[in-house]
């Protein structure tokens, strides 16, 4: 392979979810001296590699347990599959060379191997069925990757396999050009922002309950409070909507296709493994809705639209080494064209200015586009939000306490 898996990259991959162009797999295939059943789970996966619809480079680790939700966990394998060996097995059986490699690397002082399988030609099948069992690979049968699972191919996706591969062949990438977008106007606003944003302490105890205050004599003019409150959790919902609204910054893109050819299933990814004060969010995640003082109003913040809940999230937040990656699903963009992202949100916990990289991947573009961009932060520190600065920042009526 012409690029070398660095140290930093393995230890990423320990961070990342199994799909289209990564599987873990705790101990090493029984090739040597397996049956052809055995040796038949080692082909199926390699196939369906490569014929997974993907825009970089596939990873089939050995020596690594897969975990849910956290760091995969490093087990260490001691017996490794001779390169050509492989290459022999595989590329005997299919109707084309398939290109493959086997590596051993070093990863947290355990020895793995690594099947490395590069975007290539399709579709990828066997000339003769293999294993006489009854889970034999049957001949000029087209599997391929979805998601984390095999699956066989129908005539439909083989068409599409050859058209996209020969699209990416025969036509020149599209021409994309990526700039920040202002959230409401959609106008364009270049490479480079700037926002100023205000981070309140949060609070060392949680503000009281919201109680209504009434007059109950009004001859005396004494007060009490009523024992049941409207929202009781009305002060400490707005605090926390007032210091989450005042901390982060909403960001759109706007990505503009400037030639005649289709760009072909985009999507962006944005990752920051760097700076642990440097905060993403969705829009699932952050309310535009203020809080209100009366009954069962929280039980109405946090009701999504139905077309929102039927609609696949357009951004996903996942945790990516010691930080974060953020990937946009785009589409197709038709040439002489211009799209905008689906909003997110940043926030940064101190006065700085954030240099990340915008990667676009698309079904046909050769390699992974990368665009730098640059947000500006000037943070202002504030003590905690009392219930008097809520009052007076949202004209809170006084009867309510």
């Amino acid at each position: 392979m012409v690029n070398p898996l660095t140290e930093k990259f393995l230890k990423n991959l320990l961070y990342q979810t199994e799909g289209n162009t990564l599987d873990f797999k705790r101990e090493q295939y029984a090739y040597y001296g397996g049956t052809d059943e055995q040796k038949s789970k080692l082909l199926k996966d390699i196939l369906a590699f490569a014929n997974a619809f993907r825009t970089e480079e596939a990873y089939i680790v050995i020596g690594v347990e897969e975990e849910k939700n956290k760091k995969h966990t490093v087990l260490g394998c001691q017996d490794h599959l001779n390169d050509s060996d492989l290459q022999q097995f595989v590329n005997s059986k299919t109707n084309r060379i398939v290109t493959l490699a086997y590596e051993i690397h070093l990863l947290e002082n355990q020895p793995i191997g690594i099947i490395r399988i590069p975007k290539q030609q399709r579709p990828v099948y066997l000339k003769d069925d293999f294993s006489k069992l009854k889970k034999e690979l049957k001949k000029e049968v087209v599997y391929y990757r979805l998601g984390s699972a095999t699956d066989i191919a129908n005539p439909d996706l083989i068409y599409e396999m050859g058209r996209i591969d020969a699209i990416a062949e025969n036509q020149a990438p599209p021409l994309l050009k990526l700039q920040f977008a202002d959230a409401n106007s959609q106008g364009a606003l270049g490479t480079f922002i700037k926002f100023k944003s205000a981070v309140y302490k949060k609070p060392d105890w949680e503000l009281g309950n919201a109680l209504r205050k009434q007059v109950t004599n009004h001859l005396a003019k004494t007060l009490e409070y009523t024992k049941e409150p409207l929202n009781q959790n009305y002060w400490r919902e707005l605090e926390e909507y007032t210091r989450i609204k005042d901390e982060f910054r909403v960001i759109r893109f706007l990505i503009s296709n400037d030639s005649s050819n289709l760009a072909k299933n985009i999507h962006l990814e944005i990752i920051n493994n760097f700076d642990v004060k440097f905060v993403a969010e969705t829009k699932y995640n952050i309310s535009d809705v203020q809080p209100r003082w009366e009954r069962f109003s929280n039980i109405c913040r946090q009701i999504r639209p139905l077309s929102e809940q039927l609609t696949q999230e357009k951004v996903t937040i996942n945790p990516y080494s010691q930080g974060w990656k953020l990937m946009i699903n785009v589409g197709d963009i038709k040439p002489q064209s211009t799209v905008w992202t689906e909003p997110f949100y940043l926030a940064a916990l101190t006065s700085k200015i954030i240099n990340f990289s915008v990667q676009i991947y698309g079904d046909n573009l050769p390699k992974p586009e990368n665009h730098n961009l640059k947000v500006k932060f000037d943070v202002t520190h504030y003590p905690s939000l009392t219930v008097d600065d809520l009052r007076a920042r949202y004209n809170v009526p006084l009867d309510i306490m």
